[in-house]
């Protein structure tokens, strides 16, 4: 991608996200912080992208793919309210749609707006499968580890800060009661992706956070994961629980065997 299409496109998310903004209607810090939060996953893919070789007007594509994989949340908050898709719309497709409608990628060449619009739809599956085009396959992964990069940062800021169950913009709404599901771990022990839908407490959500550990794809970015301390951080708000925190330590082990 060339930069002057990158200025186009970062001009157009400034103004869409602003609109947003200026709205007036309650929740201005969950725009702003989805907004941050698509800066922040533009800058972690961006670095990725150069740590593994990439050249320049692939890792414009990169920052690109990062600064637009969330633009659908936007919407996705005015009309619902949430950010769950499953109570409201699936952002991927919706922020897809959005891209596509608005027209910013007319600029952009046939392969790249390809790649752009499967690695926004991929970022939010459960499991990524493989893809016949391994271009699109490749900046699919390499979304999804810098999103997860950046989650882990907002959730782990969240549950410090004293965040509760009530939010469910971040908290999802779900009890602090000290519980975890057999079906949670069921996946850990299968280092599976956990399934968001077996989710019955805020430490079910913790471990699912810790799972993904298991979908990281490269080594620039499991290096940050340990570097950060992610993980650790997330087991030590887990309760003392003895198979949520042997589920915790693989996980860890995981990670250092990665590296």
């Amino acid at each position: 991608m060339k930069m002057e299409e990158k200025e186009k496109i970062w001009d157009w998310f400034r103004i869409y996200v602003q609109t947003f903004r200026a709205a007036g209607y309650g929740g201005l810090e969950h725009i702003i912080l989805k907004e941050e939060h698509c800066l922040r996953v533009s800058e972690e893919i961006s670095g990725l992208a150069g740590e593994l070789g990439l050249d320049e007007e692939e890792i414009i594509l990169a920052e690109i793919i990062g600064l637009l994989h969330d633009v659908g949340r936007f919407e996705q908050y005015s009309r619902y309210g949430t950010f769950v898709d499953a109570r409201s719309v699936d952002h991927a497709s919706l922020g897809s749609r959005i891209i596509r409608n608005n027209g910013i990628l007319d600029g952009v060449g046939s392969g790249e707006r390809k790649i752009i619009h499967r690695a926004i739809l991929n970022h939010s599956a459960l499991e990524l499968e493989p893809d016949e085009d391994e271009r699109s396959f490749f900046f699919s992964r390499l979304l999804r580890d810098a999103d997860k990069l950046d989650i882990w940062k907002i959730m782990i800021e969240f549950y410090q800060a004293g965040g509760g169950s009530e939010d469910e913009a971040v908290g999802l709404n779900l009890p602090d009661n000290g519980r975890v599901s057999d079906e949670v771990l069921d996946d850990l022990h299968d280092h599976r992706s956990v399934d968001a839908s077996n989710l019955r407490s805020q430490d079910d959500f913790k471990l699912l956070q810790i799972g993904w550990v298991y979908d990281i794809n490269f080594a620039p970015a499991m290096s940050r994961v340990l570097r950060r301390g992610y993980l650790q951080k997330l087991r030590s708000m887990l309760p003392d629980d003895r198979e949520a925190l042997e589920a915790a330590d693989a996980a860890i082990s995981h990670a250092r065997n990665s590296c």
